[in-house]
C-alpha cells in the first residue's frame, strides 16, 4: 500500500516539474513580453511567467534603443534637391500602455516588422518637410514626437543631413 502512494507522489512531483520546465518563460533584459490569453493582456518586463500553450500567445517588444537611418532622394523642394537622411534613435516607453500600443501595431509581429512600420511612419512624416533651410525646422522636427506618441515611442535623438552636411541635430547621436 505504501509503495503505491509513494509512486503516485513521485509521479505527481515529476509531472509538476515537467509543467514548470516546459511552461515557464523568463524575460530577457531589454524586452517586454505581452502574454495574451483569457482576460487582460499581461505585460511582463522583468522576471518570469507561465505560458500555457493552448491558453496563451506571447508577443515580444524590444525596449532597447532603436536606431534607424531613413534616406530618400529629393525630399526637399529647393535649389539643392539633395538626398535628405534622417537618423533617429527611439525608445519604447517602459509603461504598460505604451508597450501594448507598440505590440498592437501588428498583432503577433516580430521586432523587425514593428521596426519597419515605425520607419514607414517616420518616412511619411519627414516626406512632408518642404524646406530644410526654413527657420521653423525645429518646430517641424518637434512634431516627430507627436507622430511617435500614439505608438508608445519616445524620440531620444534626431539628426538630419543634407548630403553629408548636418543641418539639424538633437541628442547624443550626431
Amino acid at each position: 500500500m505504501m509503495p503505491a502512494i509513494l509512486l503516485e507522489a513521485l509521479g505527481m512531483f515529476l509531472l509538476l516539474g515537467a509543467v514548470i520546465l516546459l511552461c515557464y518563460r523568463k524575460v530577457p533584459m531589454g524586452q517586454a513580453h505581452i502574454r495574451i490569453g483569457p482576460g487582460e493582456p499581461k505585460v511582463i518586463t522583468c522576471g518570469g511567467y507561465f505560458k500555457f500553450p493552448l491558453l496563451h500567445h506571447v508577443d515580444v517588444v524590444p525596449l532597447n534603443t532603436i536606431v534607424m537611418e531613413i534616406t530618400q532622394d529629393k525630399w526637399v523642394v529647393g535649389p539643392a534637391n539633395e538626398t535628405l537622411t534622417a537618423i533617429i534613435s527611439l525608445h519604447v516607453v517602459n509603461e504598460r500602455q505604451a508597450i501594448l500600443k507598440v505590440a498592437r501595431l501588428i498583432p503577433g509581429a516580430n521586432p523587425g516588422e514593428i521596426r519597419n512600420i515605425i520607419k514607414d511612419r517616420i518616412k511619411m512624416f519627414l516626406g512632408g518637410i518642404r524646406n530644410v533651410h526654413s527657420t521653423n525646422l525645429s518646430e517641424q522636427m518637434e512634431k516627430v514626437d507627436d507622430e511617435l506618441t500614439p505608438f508608445g515611442l519616445r524620440q531620444v535623438a534626431l539628426t538630419l543631413k543634407e548630403g553629408e552636411k548636418i543641418i539639424y541635430s538633437t541628442g547624443p547621436y550626431r
